[in-house]
């Protein structure tokens, strides 16, 4: 019988990439192209937001995490794509600006599924998004049951049916559960989901305690960056 105590969830570092790509790989095969994030992509996350960057082992071997990075919500909560989220020109300006965090995945390799390892994961994450004060946490949801259903209702009705319990999609219910909030549908979101016909839910958990008056603790890289800023206008 599985222990609990065999399940260790701590913060992304880089001598994990190797094992995080394997099972990024494993989670997203349906997607074409290519189905993971690079090395650099996720260094430079980790340097922008490092308790954004959460990974969880079992007995010592990684089974899962979760991959963020700081946006502007006013920007995000409109309609854009994946290859949006995934421009690296625009990770340090949207983290110097942000006030929110973009849950880019959050993945469990399937043989460890059922240790709940994705819903603790996400609980980790918003704790650690609420304690810093940012305004909410908010991303992309993949619907990839849709495909059973694009030929007799659009997205907005199977998100619907969904919301009444009338349809179950494994991953938006995943959210839903978790008590995430749909702000909007996105369409093209990403072609090369073809399971979810390029769609993708936008959700969002506000932070009820947020306080704009106070200081958002963003990561070292950033404050480097402010402070040299800084420097150079005096």
């Amino acid at each position: 019988m599985e222990n609990s105590s065999d399940l260790k969830f701590e913060l992304y570092q880089a001598f994990y990439y190797d094992d995080l790509k394997e099972i990024m790989q494993v989670c997203f095969n349906d997607l074409k192209g290519q189905n993971y994030s690079t090395f650099e992509e996720i260094e430079i996350m980790s340097s922008l937001y490092p308790r954004g960057q959460i990974i969880c082992t079992y007995k010592g071997k990684l089974i899962g995490a979760n991959l963020s990075r700081i946006v502007p919500f006013d920007r995000y909560k409109e309609n854009h794509t994946q290859l949006m989220c995934s421009d690296q020109n625009l990770f340090i300006d949207d983290a110097i600006n942000g006030d929110s965090v973009y849950g880019l995945d959050v993945f469990v390799h399937p043989e460890y599924r059922y240790l709940k390892v994705g819903k603790t994961i996400v609980e980790k994450f918003i704790q650690n998004v609420y304690e810093d004060n940012f305004k909410c946490m908010m991303g992309i949801s993949r619907i990839p049951d849709y495909i059973q259903y694009k030929n007799e209702l659009t997205c907005e009705e199977y998100v619907q049916k969904i919301l009444k319990g009338e349809l179950v999609d494994k991953v938006l219910n995943f959210h839903l559960k978790c008590d995430a909030q749909i702000i909007n549908i996105n369409p093209n979101f990403n072609p090369d989901d073809e399971a979810s016909d390029g769609y993708g839910v936008l959700l969002s958990y506000p932070n009820d305690n947020y306080n704009p008056q106070k200081e958002i603790n963003k990561g070292e890289m950033i404050r480097t960056i402010l402070k040299e800023e800084l420097v150079l206008i005096n």
